[in-house]
């Protein structure tokens, strides 16, 4: 289930490990949760301290709401669903060849999603509401003891339903974080009006971070809300924070976002920073009904033009 909130394991590790069934919330109408931090993992929901999870599958559905859908909530939860694990803070995490094979839920009526500016952020913890294949979030309370992330060779095939917040194929929220050769083919196009603004086939928000060798083959669905504006990224959703790099992936599929003055859609990132960092990436298929070809694949590159590509 989940380690103290403040006191780090010496270490925890999870080799071999396999689930299946289904992960379910029940709501008696359309409520608001008491709930502060929702961090729900197919393995482990919460872990803090030195991770490793290493030949692990996730099979189970993850967060399959039973009754009362989209509970409310306020800008100060946080709810993150993910497969395998669900938050990492407290020390280095490694992720080896772990897979993702179910449905990902993340129903919960939250608005504290990364708005056009900037982040939310309560008592010390960030409050980016998330559903990703393999890993939710790492480092993501603020004054955690800060590590490094690996994600080596992880694959995600399960559909990501979002509400609101994000939804990224390998992992939602990361700092210090090296992700390569990881794939995804889960979708991330479930159409709805109130679908979850800022998507990303590997990965949705990252800073101080790299993404190598990195492949995603599935088509990215973005609407806008009335506090966010749509980030559709094939590779990347946003990077912010500083030193992002993004080397050698490849990204297939039709990124659609909602047209708006402020809506961003990239065929590798779509909210880049100035030393935001794009080498030898590739990507076919159609950004916001353009289709990609060599004469304007470095402009769809990016949703926002900024950095080095």
């Amino acid at each position: 289930g989940g380690c103290d909130f403040d006191a780090a394991a010496k270490s925890v590790k999870f080799d071999d490990v396999s689930n299946s069934g289904i992960f379910s919330t029940k709501y008696d109408g359309n409520v608001t949760s008491s709930i502060d931090k929702c961090f729900v993992g197919g393995l482990a929901g919460f872990v803090n301290g030195p991770t490793s999870f290493k030949n692990c599958i996730n099979n189970a559905v993850i967060g399959k709401v039973l009754s009362g859908a989209n509970p409310k909530s306020d800008s100060k939860r946080k709810f993150v669903f993910a497969g395998i694990a669900g938050v990492v803070i407290g020390g280095d995490a490694e992720f080896v060849s772990c897979e993702n094979k179910g449905i990902i839920f993340n129903k919960q009526y939250c608005n504290s999603a990364v708005n056009n500016n900037d982040y939310d952020s309560a008592n010390g913890w960030y409050s980016v509401c998330t559903a990703a294949g393999v890993l939710g979030a790492f480092d993501y309370k603020e004054t955690s003891v800060s590590g490094k992330l690996t994600m080596k060779d992880c694959i995600n095939s399960g559909d990501l339903n979002a509400y609101r917040g994000i939804g990224a194929g390998i992992v939602g929220f990361a700092r210090n974080a090296e992700i390569s050769s990881c794939t995804n083919n889960g979708s991330l196009a479930q159409h709805s009006a109130s679908n979850s603004p800022h998507k990303g086939g590997i990965a949705g928000w990252l800073m101080k971070s790299e993404i190598k060798k990195c492949i995603a083959k599935c088509d990215i669905y973005a609407p806008t809300s009335s506090t966010n504006s749509p980030k559709a990224g094939g590779i990347l959703s946003i990077a912010r924070g500083g030193e992002v790099k993004i080397t050698d992936c490849s990204y297939y599929g039709e990124i659609i976002v909602s047209k708006t003055e402020t809506s961003l859609s990239g065929g590798v990132i779509a909210a880049s920073e100035d030393d935001t960092v794009l080498t030898d990436c590739k990507f076919g298929g159609k950004v916001n009904d353009i289709t990609v070809s060599e004469n304007n694949v470095a402009s769809l590159a990016t949703g926002n033009g900024l950095g080095v590509v």
